[in-house]
């Protein structure tokens, strides 16, 4: 079965999501992403809680705006609901500071656009392991 990712983002963040997305299906990963793949016509309701049921990996978008977002706020509570099973990648975009719901797991910080984030963004994707290793050193368990 092919990898699916879901990318949990605010609006203001789709180009960079748009340019994310593309990056990964380069590489064989597979991702939903709302405003790509929800056609017009289709209830965004259902297709993303489809997509949330489908998909075993999330990427968390971070940046201001998708910290004052109920609906990237829905999405994460879901994924992380359903941890181990699921896993939550923070991919710390913009902002001066980490939301509070992933304060505890380990964050990969692109603020600076660092190229080694992106690398180790596309590590954790295609590591088979989904026991959350990827936590916070400082809070270690399983969440």
């Amino acid at each position: 079965m092919t990898l699916r990712v879901f990318i949990s983002h605010n609006s203001k963040d789709d180009p960079f999501v748009s340019n994310l997305a593309e990056q990964l299906k380069e590489i064989g990963i597979n991702s939903f992403v709302d405003h790509i793949d929800i056609r017009a016509g289709q209830a965004f309701t259902t297709a993303v809680t489809h997509a949330l049921d489908e998909c075993s990996k999330m990427i968390a978008v971070i940046s201001d705006e998708s910290c004052q977002s109920k609906y990237c706020m829905s999405e994460w509570v879901k994924f992380l609901e359903q941890t181990p099973q699921k896993e939550v990648i923070p991919f710390w975009l913009s902002g001066k500071d980490m939301i509070w719901i992933f304060q505890a797991i380990k964050y990969i910080d692109y603020r600076k656009s660092d190229p080694k984030a992106m690398k180790e963004l596309i590590e954790v994707l295609t590591d088979d392991d989904t026991n959350n290793t990827y936590v916070n050193t400082r809070v270690c368990y399983a969440l």
